[in-house]
């Protein structure tokens, strides 16, 4: 699973870039790393880029517990932009999965960049220029 992330402290953003094949232990060892980071505040927002990304090997078990495992604050915004079908429909389970958990964290599965940056608040000036 290729990812990078970028933390904007300004925007309190934490901005992570997703492409080809997602697996469910690299996923697992994305949040284990980003969570290490030094820069990383759990209070922040994320953007996952993800349309890029051609395949996502999770299965429902694994997408519940991803979407229960809390990885941000209750009060965080996460959005996914994901254009493919197939790892559409894990996204939007994962997001479903986080729902029925009531862990707090708002999120949105989404094929429209706009959408994504409108529903975190931020306008499409601050996000080109950072």
């Amino acid at each position: 699973m290729p990812y990078h992330d970028t933390i904007d402290r300004e925007l309190r953003l934490v901005r992570t870039r997703v492409w080809g094949r997602v697996v469910f232990d690299e996923a697992l060892e994305h949040h284990v790393k980003l969570r290490a980071r030094a820069d990383f505040d759990p209070t922040f927002n994320q953007l996952i880029d993800a349309t890029d990304l051609e395949e996502a090997s999770i299965d429902s078990e694994q997408a519940y517990y991803i979407g229960t495992r809390p990885l941000f604050s209750p009060n965080s915004r996460r959005a996914l932009v994901v254009l493919n079908a197939a790892p559409f429909g894990v996204a939007h389970m994962v997001m479903k999965h986080r729902e029925m958990a009531d862990t707090g964290e708002k999120m949105l599965v989404t094929r429209d960049m706009q959408e994504a940056l409108k529903f975190l608040g931020i306008s499409s000036e601050s996000s080109e220029n950072s």
